[in-house]
Formats: structure tokens, sequence, C-alpha cells
């Protein structure tokens, strides 16, 4: 089993003893299971060569096995990681650095570990991205506009169908979703902004301190016909996405934080675009293989 895939079933154990336990719905022997489960694949990941595991990665196992063992009411002793990092990936991590001390954006003191390399990530395939693009586009606006008929018959245009994940084709055919849901969903244009840049219709990213221009990603679609958006669509290099997810990781810790000590985002960042953004670049980059509606933004 790839060592990816063993991280992305542990963090589903991980999320399911967290919420089990908030609702109370654990008992002891289910409870005794996954811990097993849990300290298992924190034991095999531990024997993965440090190619196989980005820094992040490596520190994400061991927040998993140290959880493993408070459940047991025991400690574990977890060993640095075996560095040095990669060079491509200290570069990367010193690049977003001068680029947050020059923005104002706070960096964390202990300092987040590096991400993926080249090699270390999973490259997304140009048509994956563009079909999750054509999602994204429909998905939001179904979210906005809330007409069921209007967003069935783009699906049908687009035939994009297939193109539609299991939560996002649940809400569409939910008949009783709430403001909520329907509010999350938009919250989506944000990933669909960075899915049309990753494809080369926008030239940057701008600072993430306000939300994405909605009737400009929408007339990429309507200008171009869906014959010139397949045309038009080219994925960027995986080394111009590594670095938009490393700075995105960092900027999202800094949102975080604040959210901790209950003080304003700092530099005028906007958590809700810093979040989605974050959501759909660890998607790009193949962050622990996870699927669409798995993805994790860990900081």
């Amino acid at each position: 089993m790839p060592i990816t895939s063993m991280l992305h079933f542990a963090n589903m154990i991980r999320i399911f003893l967290v919420e089990s336990e908030r609702n109370m719905l654990m008992n002891h022997v289910s409870k005794f299971v996954l811990f097993c489960l849990l300290t298992l694949f924190g034991n095999m990941s531990a024997h993965a060569q440090k190619d196989d595991l980005s820094h992040r990665e490596y520190e994400l196992r061991a927040a998993w096995k140290k959880y493993a063992a408070e459940l047991d009411n025991t400690s574990v002793a977890i060993p640095p990681y075996p560095g040095p990092a990669p060079q491509e990936a200290l570069d990367r991590k010193a690049r977003s650095h001068a680029q947050l001390q020059a923005e104002g954006v706070p960096i964390s003191e202990g300092g987040l570990p590096t991400i993926e390399t080249v090699a270390q990530s999973h490259r997304r395939h140009r048509e994956e991205v563009a079909q999750r693009a054509i999602a994204l586009v429909i998905i939001a606006a179904y979210g906005e506009t809330r007409d069921k008929e209007m967003t069935i018959d783009v699906i049908e245009r687009f035939d994009a169908a297939s193109y539609l994940t299991p939560r996002e084709r649940a809400f569409l055919q939910d008949d009783e979703a709430t403001d909520s849901d329907f509010v999350q969903f938009i919250w989506r244009y944000e990933g669909l902004n960075v899915l049309l840049w990753a494809l080369g219709f926008s030239d940057e990213l701008p600072y993430p301190d306000k939300i994405a221009d909605v009737p400009w990603m929408v007339n990429q679609f309507m200008e171009n016909g869906i014959e010139g958006f397949w045309e038009k669509a080219k994925l960027r290099d995986q080394s111009e996405l590594l670095d938009a997810a490393d700075l995105i990781y960092r900027y999202h810790w800094a949102t975080r934080q604040a959210e901790r000590e209950g003080t304003d985002m700092p530099a005028g960042l906007e958590w809700g675009v810093v979040l989605e953004r974050h959501y759909a670049l660890n998607w790009l980059i193949g962050y622990l293989d996870q699927d669409w509606d798995d993805v994790s933004t860990d900081t």
C-alpha cells in the first residue's frame, strides 16, 4: 500500500475517533479496535524511507501516533524528521517566508515544515483539473442561484454529470438543503479561481484579501464555450503549483492563529478565501492522495 494511502486511511480513522467521542457513540471495543488500527498505520509509516514522506506528512503521522498514545493514556517519543529536507522544499519555504515578511503576515515561530517536492507530489492530469473546474462552476452557481432546473440543463449541455463528486451530487439532489449548505458551495468559487489560474486562464493568484471575481470566472466558460475552454486549458508546471500550495499553507496558519487568539485577520487576509484556496491547492498537488470531497487543510 502506498504510504500516502496509509496516511489517508489513518486520517479517516482519526476523524472517526474525534467525531465518535464528540457524539458519545464509541464503545470500549470499537475504540480499542480503532486505536490498534491507528497505531498500526503509524508504525507502518514510521518505517517509510525519508524520501517517501515530505516533512509535513511526517509531522502529521507523528501527530496521529501521539493521539493514539493519548487514547491509551500513555506517552510516546517521536524522533524528529530525519532531515535535512530536500533543497527544493527548503528553497520554496524560504521564498514563501520572504513574501510573508514583505506583506506583514505572521510566520510560525516554531516553523511550519516544508511541503512536498515535485517528486513527492502527485501530478494531476490536465483533463482531471479541467473537469473539476467545470464541476465547480456548476455547483457554485447552483449554490448562488438555487435554480435546479437550470443547473441540470447546464450539466447536460456540458456532459458533466460524471464530473461531480458524491457530495456535490448529494447536494444537488437534496430538496431539504439548508442555507448553510448553499453558502458552503458558493464558497467553491474560490477553489474555481485557483483551478482557472492553474489551467492558465489568469496570470497570477492575487493576494487573498478579497473574494474572487465571479463574473470573470463564469465568462471564461460562456465566452470560450466548452470546446474553447478545453483548447485553452493548459496545466501549469508542478513547481508553480507547489509554490502556491506552500504559500497558502503558511497564510492559512496565520489566519488560524488569529482565530485562536481572537484577533483580527493579519494583513487583511480573508479567512474564507485562504481556506478554499488551501483546499483546492492541496487537491491539485495530490496531498495525501485525497479525493476532492476528502481534502484536508492541515496547518
